[in-house]
């Protein structure tokens, strides 16, 4: 078996990450970084109309509902977080484990974030501690169900984010950035 390695860069605006990588590819996708609690009222809807594309994740006993869909779930009451701290935070925590959500990964060897620069050497290793382990993700199942499941990370390593744009060309050249990334971790 291969190993895995994935990104997730939680940004004031949006969340990407990575979905999928090969060779000859790398599958992204990207979400409003909007983490608004999950309501805990029944769903309105009753199947008549097509439901959010998000999906509610728990930290520290708190439900937040994040994905493509976020700015549907919050009210005008809530805001963006534009705090030096927001990466220590439960909601960037929250849109972390939405991300996993979308790359439907059981296990990920190696799991690079972007952190901005201006906090990276705070927070690198305060970010990345909590980050190794597993996580309870939702997993969407062939019914259209939701059932839990523990998606495991076995490293992770963080990167100030404009690095982060230079990744593209270095995948253009190979694995060699994703080789030195795991044989350091």
């Amino acid at each position: 078996m291969s190993t895995v390695v994935r990104a997730i860069d939680v940004g004031y605006g949006n969340t990407k990450f990575t979905s999928l990588v090969t060779n000859a590819d790398i599958q992204c996708g990207v979400f409003p970084s909007l983490a608004p609690q999950a309501s805990s009222g029944h769903d309105l809807a009753a199947g008549l109309m097509q439901r959010r594309n998000t999906v509610v994740v728990e930290v520290d006993g708190v439900k937040y509902e994040v994905g493509k869909d976020a700015r549907l779930a919050h009210d005008a009451s809530h805001g963006r977080v534009l705090d030096p701290d927001y990466s220590m935070t439960n909601a960037h925590m929250a849109m972390i484990r939405g991300a996993l959500f979308y790359m439907r990964q059981p296990k990920i060897d190696l799991l690079v974030l972007g952190l901005p620069v201006n906090t990276f050497e705070k927070y690198s290793q305060a970010l990345t501690k909590p980050v190794i382990g597993k996580h309870p993700v939702p997993l969407r199942e062939k019914s259209g169900g939701l059932c839990q499941r523990k998606v495991k990370v076995v490293n992770c390593r963080d990167i100030p984010q404009p690095i982060g744009t230079f990744f593209r060309g270095f995948q253009r050249a190979g694995q060699q950035l994703s080789d030195q990334l795991v044989r350091r971790s």
